[in-house]
């Protein structure tokens, strides 16, 4: 049988773990960052441009910029 030391700590920690799962705060990569900012970017200069875009192609995009930089930074 459990001790009811155990069972208090366990039900005190339960509102805790309960409040971090629901919290749903994570912090964003630096991958995630890059897209998010460059897309922000191609958006403004294709606005300007009248150029349209597919947010696939914005992506596309995107992700040729981050291995350009990738690259950059290897060699």
């Amino acid at each position: 049988m459990a001790s009811p030391k155990k069972t208090a700590t366990k039900a005190a920690s339960a509102p805790k773990k309960a409040a971090a799962k629901t919290k749903g705060e994570r912090k964003p990569n630096a991958y995630q960052e890059f897209m998010k900012a460059e897309s922000a970017k191609i958006r403004e200069y294709n606005k300007a441009k009248g150029i349209e875009m597919r947010p696939p192609d914005i992506f596309k995009e995107c992700a040729k910029r981050w291995n350009e930089k990738k690259s950059k930074t290897k060699a």
